[in-house]
């Protein structure tokens, strides 16, 4: 197993996330997109706009919402324009992409909706030479293995931010790593619970988009 990488890059003073956490929350996204674009500019890099800036932007209004200071309409209405963003973004290749024919599926499980970092990750992965394929959220757990094993892929990912019963993804975990696939995890479900990812079995923890693209190089695409 690879230990779990945390990527600290101080994104709230290098990066306009107050600025885009106002955006989200008055509803206007149209400034909300000129940040993004502005940052996309700046750093010629999908994958920094994604960690540095929208990541960050959501976790505090996440945490806003956790501490009554937002409401439940104000975060998902902060989530769609996210959303918007991510698929309006050009793409931005790597200067040295992954070896040709890493595939990767990625997955959110069945029940939950917010699939918003796991489109961050597959544009990401994207940009670094993977092919991606998603799994929505109305695929059951134990669909997963036999989606994986007919793939047949570098990686499988799976991002949750809320999770079935433990068992289920403990096992589900297991049978895609006894085809010889690797297991990264990711998203609020586990990243509240750092030592969650090593009880179930997964191979490494992406705490965020960058360090998702770096682990996944590390597990199936070098």
């Amino acid at each position: 197993m690879l230990a779990v990488e945390t990527w600290k890059c101080g994104s709230a003073a290098r990066f306009p996330v107050r600025d885009l956490i106002a955006a989200l929350l008055d509803g206007d996204g149209p400034a909300a997109y000129e940040l993004a674009e502005r940052v996309l500019l700046e750093t010629r890099s999908r994958t920094a706009v994604f960690a540095d800036l929208l990541h960050p932007a959501q976790a505090e209004i996440g945490n806003l919402w956790y501490a009554g200071r937002v409401s439940y309409a104000d975060e998902v209405r902060a989530a769609v324009h996210v959303r918007r963003i991510v698929e309006r973004l050009a793409p931005t290749p790597a200067p040295r992409p992954v070896r040709r024919g890493s595939r990767c599926v990625l997955a959110v499980p069945h029940g939950d909706p917010h699939d918003v970092g796991l489109m961050m990750l597959s544009r990401a992965l994207e940009d670094h030479g993977w092919s991606t394929e998603l799994v929505g959220p109305a695929r059951g757990l134990a669909d997963l293995p036999e989606i994986v094993l007919s793939r047949r892929p570098r990686l499988f990912g799976l991002s949750a931010a809320l999770l079935p019963p433990l068992a289920q993804v403990e096992q589900a975990i297991a049978a895609i790593r006894q085809a010889r696939v690797p297991v990264l995890v990711g998203g609020v479900a586990f990243n509240r619970r750092p030592d969650l990812w090593r009880r179930l079995g997964a191979d490494g923890l992406g705490t965020d988009v960058r360090v998702g693209v770096v682990l996944a190089g590390r597990l199936g695409g070098r």
